[in-house]
Parts: structure tokens; sequence; C-alpha cells
């Protein structure tokens, strides 16, 4: 038996509107969480580190942090460890508070972002400042990490 062209028409109208629903779905679905994550600046962030509402962590790897240096309030957490679930960074969330937020940076925001919905669903209050360069461009102070993890968060200069 052969389909009519309207039978075929309403098959492929059925198969768009179910590809479109599961693209919708996806889309609304990861939202959830990014929207969990807003946006900061680097100046705004270091207001808040200053009145103790919130931590600040930042997520490039090693190389990226030798001659750089990190945020001097900042707690340095390479994504890699995030990522792989790492027993330091399981032991650093169980050190953090809900009632305070969470800032990450990276070099350019991307790995922050991730870093910050990982944590969002976790049920914490995160924050993504973008890049270490906000941060350093601001003139807000700095630490050198010289070659060696630092493993101790400082204590912002109040």
């Amino acid at each position: 038996m052969q389909k009519t062209w309207v039978h075929q028409s309403k098959e492929v109208l059925t198969w768009a509107v179910l590809v479109s629903a599961s693209i919708f779905v996806g889309v609304v679905g990861c939202n959830k969480v990014s929207s969990k994550v807003r946006p900061v600046t680097a100046q705004e962030a270091y207001g808040m580190l200053r009145n103790d509402f919130a931590v600040l962590v930042d997520v490039r790897e090693e190389e990226e942090v030798r001659d750089s240096g990190v945020a001097a309030p900042a707690k340095w957490i390479p994504m890699s460890k995030i990522s792989s679930d790492s027993a330091d960074w399981k032991s650093f969330v169980q050190t953090l508070s809900k009632d305070k937020e969470v800032i990450f940076y990276c070099a350019g925001g991307l790995r922050a972002g991730e870093a910050a919905s990982n944590l969002a669903a976790k049920g914490y209050k995160t924050a993504n400042m973008g890049g270490f360069y906000e941060w350093s461009k601001a003139g807000l102070p700095v630490k050198s990490m010289g070659g060696a993890p630092a493993a101790a968060t400082s204590q912002v200069n109040r």
C-alpha cells in the first residue's frame, strides 16, 4: 500500500516536532544548572571576599599559574582535579559553607563556568568571574606561585 502525500507529510511533521521538543528539553535542562551561575566582575568579587561573603577559586592548571600567579585570596584547585573528582576537590567542597558564594575563574571563563555549574548542581551558590586577566588588570592583589601549588587560602587584606 502506497502512502499518500498527506500521510507522508504528517510523518515528517511528527518527526520534526519530536526532534524540536527533544532539543528544547535538552537546552532548557542544560540552562537550568548554568542559570544558577551568575557572572561577577573582579571588583565585585573582591568586595564580596573582603566582606567574607565569598570564596574565590582559581581553576587554571599549574603551567598557567606558574608565571602569572593567582589572585591573592584564591584557593588554587586545577580543573583537572575538579573534573576527576579528586580527594583534594572533595575535601575542599566539604569545607564550604552554603551561605557563601563560591566564585570561580580561569584564563577566559569557560572552565570557571564548568566548575561553577558542577558545584551549583550540588546546591551551592556560585559565580563565574571569567579570567585572571580581569583581576590583574583591575590592580587587585596577586600572589606568586613560585612553581608550587598554594595549599592554603590566603586572607584578603581588610
